[in-house]
């Protein structure tokens, strides 16, 4: 599946990295919602069948942030997914992302 989405050069510089950790810092409105969701997203695709999780401090900013942006991002790409927000897990055919 070839993927084409337009980022800036730090999202970019985020998303590729070949850390094994890695972080970004930016104020709001800088990406970082976006840059982590879509590296989520990749992850999730490159390795199906193997569980990847997106990590917020609250349950809140799940349901504020993570789901609307992992929608948008699933959506744009044309990948079908389900939402369980009980669980807190996005469902796709290459597998689970769980969110804490």
């Amino acid at each position: 599946m070839k993927i084409r989405v337009e980022v800036l050069p730090h999202q970019e510089e985020f998303i590729f990295s070949t850390h094994k950790h890695t972080g970004l810092i930016g104020g709001y409105g800088s990406g970082k919602s976006y840059a982590g969701v879509l590296k989520s997203v990749l992850k999730k695709l490159q390795y199906p069948g193997i569980d990847v999780a997106y990590y917020l401090p609250t349950y809140g900013l799940i349901r504020d942030i993570a789901f609307p942006k992992f929608s948008e991002i699933l959506r744009e790409i044309g990948v079908e997914f389900r939402l369980n927000r009980s669980d807190k897990e996005i469902i796709t055919p290459y597998g689970r992302i769980i969110l804490r």
